[in-house]
């Protein structure tokens, strides 16, 4: 900073910074650690420029801002400074127009900016993360902080205008949430197809016929491999000459294998049949449940809406007793 004597150096790494005003000049203190201060004065005219400046140089040193980002304008409410730049608004509130106990709001963590103008001062309403910060300007300075603070916002966001910004940010939430209702959607008919898929098709072999056929395979085989009556007989005629054995063998097994192996396979296909009816039945006899389900649902979604539709007559009934009755009042 030039003076007209000499030219001195202030360090940004500074604690706290102060301003008392007079009539002409205004003072600017700079606290650094351990109780150590400087200052300088300078024209009343120039506040605001030179702590714009000094404030830039802070923020850097202290990481607040980055490094190559734009301060557009600081505004001082009595105990209220507020800092906009291009990324974000930072407030301090405080009888020093700044320390370290300052907040922060990046533009990307804004969803909504609003003005509530009041008669005497207008109060800036910032959508922060799904929480509302406020804070007050006076009337003189209302427009100043409008235009910087939207122009900054509308930049930032790459958009004409906050107006455009909600419409852009209504249609993706609009779309987000129709994806995440189809998405939904699909999954529910996911699950039900399921469970459709989990019933076995009628005629389908399951494991129980698999080892059903299994074991009843075993007991053909099993009645076949014991002797029958006849082969006990030929074992007795042994006696007999080795031509009649012969031709009494031949004729014995030829007429009780055959019967008996027809017999079982007729006992093991009737048997299939009968589980096969039997699985049909229970099949039937599931979808009947599934339906009656459905059946019972539609009855309690109609009761509730026919309960809705009471609910509404009356409370419409209620409305128009009120109003008659203030009318009556009047």
């Amino acid at each position: 900073m030039l003076s007209d004597e000499l030219t001195e150096t202030y360090q940004h790494d500074v604690e706290r910074i102060a301003v008392s005003k007079k009539r002409h000049k205004a003072n600017v203190t700079l606290i650094y650690g351990g109780a150590e201060t400087a200052g300088f004065s300078i024209p009343i005219d120039l506040t605001e420029e030179v702590l714009s400046s000094i404030l830039t140089g802070v923020l850097h040193a202290m990481h607040a801002i980055e490094s190559n980002e734009t301060v557009h304008r600081v505004f001082r409410f009595s105990e209220l400074t507020v800092v906009i730049t291009e990324t974000r608004l930072l407030k301090h509130v405080g009888e020093g127009v700044w320390s370290t106990e300052f907040e922060s709001y990046h533009y990307d963590t804004v969803d909504d900016l609003t003005f509530e103008e009041g008669s005497h001062a207008m109060t800036v309403v910032l959508a922060v993360a799904s929480r509302t910060e406020r804070f007050k300007t006076p009337q003189q300075q209302a427009d100043a902080v409008r235009d910087t603070l939207s122009s900054a916002l509308t930049a930032h966001w790459g958009v004409e205008s906050i107006t455009q910004y909600r419409t852009d940010d209504q249609m993706i939430a609009t779309t987000q949430e129709k994806n995440n209702t189809e998405s939904t959607t699909s999954s529910s008919q996911s699950k039900i197809d399921l469970s459709v898929d989990g019933i076995d098709p009628l005629g389908a072999t399951t494991n129980s016929d698999t080892t059903t056929e299994t074991v009843m395979s075993t007991d053909v085989d099993g009645i076949d491999s014991e002797p029958t009556v006849d082969e006990f007989s030929m074992i007795s005629d042994s006696d007999s000459s080795p031509d009649e054995n012969s031709d009494r063998d031949s004729t014995t097994i030829s007429s009780q294998s055959h019967p008996i192996r027809d017999e079982d396979e007729a006992v093991s296909q009737s048997q299939q049949d009968s589980q096969a009816s039997q699985l049909q039945t229970e099949h039937i006899s599931k979808i009947s449940d599934i339906h009656a389900e459905i059946t019972q649902l539609n009855q309690l979604i109609e009761a509730q809406q026919r309960t809705l539709e009471m609910h509404s007559e009356i409370l419409n009934q209620l409305v128009e007793d009120l109003r008659r009755y203030t009318d009556e009042d009047s």
